[in-house]
Order: C-alpha cells, then sequence, then structure tokens
C-alpha cells in the first residue's frame, strides 16, 4: 500500500477508527526527547520540519506493510 491509498482509505473511517489509527502511528515513532530542544535558529525549525516528515512517512509505510 502507498501512503496515498493509506490516506484514502483513512478518509474512509469514522472519527473512533482514525482516533486509534494516529494513535498507533505516534507509538511507532522514536521518543520524542530525540527532538526536544534541538531548534536554536529558523534554519534549524526547517530541518526539523523535514526530520518530522520523514519519520511520519516511514511510519505509515510501516503501517500499510502490516495492513497488507
Amino acid at each position: 500500500m502507498t501512503v496515498e491509498e493509506i490516506l484514502k482509505a483513512a478518509q474512509g473511517l469514522s472519527f473512533e477508527e482514525r482516533r486509534k489509527l494516529i494513535q498507533g502511528l505516534f507509538q511507532q515513532l522514536p521518543p520524542s526527547t530525540q527532538l526536544s530542544g534541538s531548534v536554536v535558529s529558523v534554519g534549524d525549525l526547517e530541518a526539523g520540519t523535514q526530520t518530522i516528515r520523514e519519520m511520519v512517512s516511514r511510519s505509515l509505510e510501516r503501517t500499510a506493510a502490516q495492513l497488507d
């Protein structure tokens, strides 16, 4: 399953099902202590944002693989 397919499937879920999905995705993320206190300038914010996007994408891919 691709990320787009997961997103389309998630749109059809009830609020409670989406809440559980989001909780499951957050549980797969590494502890937030890795990122806390790491932004010291605006440039770091962009790098941090990209890191978070990559982590969420990997988490979605793992979830998609488990759903297949």
